[in-house]
């Protein structure tokens, strides 16, 4: 959620006070830092007993069908959030420099993509559980392309719409990704989650 507000504060603060408004993004991470700082043991103590259970297991070597399983699913995280980087990146640039269009709208845009995204995440799980996880894998990847299709050739309010529609089909499968490929190399879950 902070990186789906990130655009839209930044712009309203660049918009109201300059350049030198950007300097208040400080305060949410200095507090944050406080937040982390002050639960540092309880944040610690789940890793390093995991570690001491790690140690304890023998780890087999990666079969073939799981290497190439894992090189599938990485490709696929790949190119999901190269799209989701590049939309965010490209939704300002379009918007402000082709069209000539406002900033804050395009920051709008770029903003309703990214808290779509997050919302994506939460709402996709369940259904991730009660379809299968790579039948949701699969539909999501086959609709995000239309989704996109229909953004670039929309205006107004349907461009809002068909972008948090593909911010959230973009997005939604990044946490399962994570899960199959845990799930997939059980004995590596530390390469499996990076």
């Amino acid at each position: 959620m902070g990186i789906a507000a990130g655009p839209i504060l930044a712009l309203t603060l660049i918009t109201s006070f300059g350049m030198k408004g950007t300097l208040w993004f400080i305060v949410p991470g200095i507090l944050m830092a406080i937040t982390l700082f002050s639960n540092m043991a309880m944040l610690t103590t789940p890793v390093e007993s995991a570690h001491k259970e790690s140690k304890k297991q023998v780890k087999a070597p990666l079969a073939r069908n799981q290497k190439i399983s894992f090189f599938l699913l990485i490709s696929i995280g790949t190119v999901r959030a190269w799209t989701q980087n590049g939309l965010a990146t490209y939704i300002p640039f379009y918007y402000i420099n082709y069209l000539k269009g406002n900033p804050l709208y395009a920051g709008k845009l770029v903003s309703t993509f990214l808290i779509a995204g997050a919302l994506g995440i939460l709402i996709g799980a369940p259904f991730a559980d009660r379809w299968g996880h790579k039948k949701f894998l699969l539909a999501t990847s086959i609709s995000v392309f239309p989704l996109l299709l229909l953004f670039y050739q929309s205006s107004g309010l349907l461009s809002f719409a068909f972008i948090a529609a593909a911010g959230m089909v973009l997005v939604a499968p990044f946490p399962l990704t994570t899960l199959m490929a845990q799930e997939l190399l059980p004995q590596h879950l530390g390469m499996a989650s990076g």
